[in-house]
Order: structure tokens, then C-alpha cells, then sequence
């Protein structure tokens, strides 16, 4: 039986103003623009062997789904949040409230992503649309650190690639933000560590950070340009996703 699988946005990037088809991993995905009524969704068609619905091939439709925003995210480096979804026989069913996003673009065609072949990038993808669409600055930083670990599993490797790669950042923000740190901290890979990274993951003893405290979300948003920038850099160099 061949089913809907509806996937509204809470955020999207640039969004075609028409309904649009894709390609990605074989499936055909179709893209529609928000009304007045409903937000802007991602519809696939997927099938199962029965009458009902299968849970492993729900599974596998809204993997694709997802896999594909992620994709979508790191092409357009801009925030990417999936909202409510639901599964039907109808593709014409809409969901969502209308929202200021996405920005709508006559003729726009979105760009072409696919699925990269290795776990761990595709792994780095979700987790950097996670981070970029979290509406929390906190939980946005230590998604980027979470991208990091990827690859450096320990607090003192993550510390040792930090100040070896901090010198192949070029982003402007971040560049600067790192200028003003090395005048401020002795060891910048660990002053991010501790000061960022385990300051949002613990709770227990200091540096912390404290949700209702001004200070420490200001000295992580001052923070974030760079955590980000490492995190696209090992992205991009590392895992070899390219950007576009």
C-alpha cells in the first residue's frame, strides 16, 4: 500500500515558491511552499507490503526525509528545523501554522545535495542542523562540540586539535573572536573546552554555565563564531563535505 509521509518546517532556508521536486538516495522528495493556512512541508511517497502502516519502512521514509534537510542545511548554511509530520494515503494533506519562514524565491530551485557514503559525515550533517536551528544558545554551542568529538574522543585531543586548527580559520567573526581570546587565555583548546563545552554539559563544580545568568550566555554567543567555524572545518576537511 503506498502511503504519505508529511514533514512540516518550523524553519527552513530559501524555499521555492511552487511545489518542487527533488531526487535524493532514489527517492523522490516534494518540496511545497508555505500558504495562508499551513507551513511549508516536505512530502515522500513510500510503500509498504501490507494495508498498514510498517514501522521500519516509516522508519526509512522519514530517515530520508531528515537526511535530506541535514544535506539541505550544509548547502545553504542556514537553519534548517523540521516540525510536526504525519502519515496518510492523501498527499494533498497539509500541516503547520503559517510562520515567517522560509523566505519565499520566485523561481528558486533549491540546490542539489545528496546522501554522503560515510557514516560519520552524515552523522556531522545532523548534528550541525541541530545545532544551527537550536533555538537555545547553550545547546547550540555544544552541538558544534559534538561534531568535534566525531573525530577526537578525549577532552585533551579535542584541546589539541582546537589550537592546531584555530590558525586555518578565516571566517571574519570568528578570526577576530579568537584574536581577542589568545590576548585573554593562555590555551584557548582548553579555555572553549572547559569554559564552553562541559560548562553546558555539567552541572557540578566550575566553570558552569547558568541559564538565568546574563554573563555566561553573552561570553557563549562571543564564543560561538568560532565554535562553529571549527565545526564546519572539520566538516568540510576532515570528513570532506564539501560545501557548495
Amino acid at each position: 500500500m503506498k502511503w504519505w509521509l508529511i514533514v512540516a518546517l518550523d524553519r527552513a532556508p530559501l524555499w521555492p515558491d511552487k511545489e518542487t521536486s527533488v531526487q535524493f538516495v532514489g527517492n523522490r522528495l516534494v518540496l511545497r511552499p508555505p500558504t495562508e493556512e499551513a507551513a511549508a512541508d516536505v512530502r515522500m511517497q513510500f510503500e509498504t507490503p501490507g494495508d498498514g502502516i510498517d514501522p521500519p519502512y516509516l522508519r526509512d521514509a522519514y530517515e530520508v526525509v531528515l537526511r535530506y534537510l541535514s544535506a539541505l542545511c550544509w548547502a545553504r548554511q542556514e537553519p534548517v528545523r523540521p516540525g510536526h509530520s504525519y502519515v496518510c494515503t492523501a498527499g494533498e494533506l497539509r500541516l503547520g501554522k503559517p510562520n515567517p519562514v522560509p523566505v519565499i524565491g520566485r523561481g528558486y530551485t533549491p540546490p542539489e545535495v545528496n546522501r554522503h557514503p560515510e557514516k560519520q559525515a552524515r552523522l556531522a550533517l545532523a548534528l550541525y542542523r541541530e545545532a544551527l536551528a537550536a533555538e537555545n544558545v547553550a545547546y547550540e554551542f555544544l552541538g558544534y562540540f559534538k561534531i568535534i568529538n566525531i573525530l577526537h574522543e578525549t577532552g585533551r585531543s579535542q584541546k589539541a586539535w582546537i589550537n592546531n586548527t584555530m590558525r586555518r580559520i578565516h571566517q571574519k567573526d570568528a578570526a577576530k573572536r579568537i584574536v581577542d581570546l589568545q590576548t585573554q587565555v593562555k590555551d584557548v583548546g582548553e579555555y572553549l573546552y572547559e569554559s564552553g563545552r562541559c560548562a553546558v554539559a555539567h552541572a557540578y563544580g566550575e566553570p558552569l554555565v547558568d541559564p538565568d545568568d546574563p554573563k555566561d550566555l553573552l561570553r557563549l554567543r562571543e564564543d560561538m563564531p568560532v565554535a562553529r567555524a571549527l565545526a564546519e572545518y572539520l566538516i568540510e576537511y576532515e570528513l570532506n563535505v564539501k560545501r557548495q
